[in-house]
């Protein structure tokens, strides 16, 4: 347990996971903050015949089946202001490996800085998105932010989501398709608040815009479901912090048809975010850790 300005940071160090973030007692995250790549394809990423769609590419590769292991696990204090622990992980199958590090740095005024360096070979395919994955309290349900909005958006879907701050409920954020699949992303995100009626909540900023949704079920019930009755409320909201996510396409739905700038190609990725777990939301987004640009 690490403890700084009242909040406790517990961590698994044999697994190299933080596991919970307390503040008076209270959870804020109850799932390890997870690297993840996957999305639960759209009907466009669907799209193709003979195996060549962008979703069979990302089923052969196996990206939505890969292992985690622990490659290394450091701890130490860097001064009397920031305590690091560094992670190098490999997440894997027969067909597929990434590595990644995941640098914590937590600082004496009780705000973590998570710095992410995702690493592709480069002879895989393109991937859905980059990012982190988490669930947090069903309570913090209220969230604003500051990117595009208020619809969603995506990169190569977004001209009519302007940038601005704005306020939802994460059950106005879900969009239902008639066939259930990857919805409500937000992108070109500066930060976002998340939290409950009493100002208890998350505030992230982004060194980098990113992306971001919130969901009541998780990723695995979107993907396997076929109809929206099959969609399940879970006893946790599911965040998405995403640094990157592939375009939509839509010129049309049978073929793969996503424009290359839209792509997320197989490369060396940096980014980082500050998490500030606060009693006190409203006080505590008027006070960046870092100069915002």
């Amino acid at each position: 347990m690490i403890s700084a300005s009242g909040r406790k940071y517990q961590f698994n160090f044999n697994q190299g996971q933080l596991l919970k973030v307390f503040l008076n007692n209270k959870e804020f995250i109850n799932t390890p903050l997870i690297h993840n790549i996957w999305r639960a394809p759209t009907d466009n990423d669907r799209g193709g015949s003979n195996e060549k769609s962008f979703y069979d590419r990302w089923i052969k590769a196996g990206y939505n089946n890969l292992s985690r292991t622990v490659e290394s696990v450091n701890y130490k204090t860097i001064n009397e202001e920031k305590i690091q622990v560094s992670v190098e992980e490999k997440y894997s199958n027969q067909n597929s490996e990434l590595n990644v590090n995941m640098i914590y740095n937590i600082f004496n005024n009780g705000d973590l800085h998570l710095e992410v360096e995702t690493n592709i070979n480069p002879i895989l395919p393109v991937l859905p998105k980059i990012g982190l994955s988490t669930q947090i309290p069903s309570s913090f349900s209220n969230i604003e932010w500051y990117g595009r909005g208020p619809y969603e958006s995506y990169p190569d879907r977004k001209l009519g989501s302007l940038i601005g701050k704005y306020n939802k409920t994460v059950d106005e954020l879900y969009f239902p398709y008639i066939k259930p699949q990857e919805n409500g992303n937000r992108t070109d995100v500066r930060w976002i608040s998340i939290g409950d009626s009493n100002g208890n909540g998350i505030i992230i900023f982004g060194e980098n815009n990113y992306n971001f949704s919130a969901h009541r079920y998780s990723i695995e019930n979107l993907t396997a479901a076929t109809h929206t009755n099959e969609i399940k409320n879970e006893n946790y909201i599911n965040l998405n912090i995403d640094f990157k996510m592939m375009g939509v396409g839509g010129d049309d739905s049978w073929n793969p048809r996503t424009h290359k700038e839209f792509l997320i190609e197989p490369d060396k990725y940096k980014y980082s975010y500050i998490f500030r777990f606060t009693s006190n939301l409203g006080k505590d987004l008027q006070n960046p850790f870092f100069k915002m640009d």
